[in-house]
């Protein structure tokens, strides 16, 4: 199994919790990731934020060209 970076940018709406990690499924023409849970950082002060855009690199299987 061959194993690629992934670039996602996401724009959060309003954030009612923002310690909470987010989850995401990335789709392409050969399948499917597994669930991406990006957090909003790793210390005890990061949160999420309203209305800000988050960019993250996640490692996941060849699954082709993102729909």
């Amino acid at each position: 199994m061959i194993n690629v970076l992934s670039a996602v940018e996401m724009k959060l709406g309003e954030v009612y919790d923002p310690v909470s990690p987010i989850y995401v499924q990335l789709i392409g023409d050969k399948g499917e990731s597994g669930a991406i849970q990006i957090k909003p950082g790793y210390g005890p002060k990061d949160r999420f934020e309203s209305y800000k855009t988050y960019k993250v690199v996640a490692k996941v299987a060849d699954i082709g060209k993102v729909c």
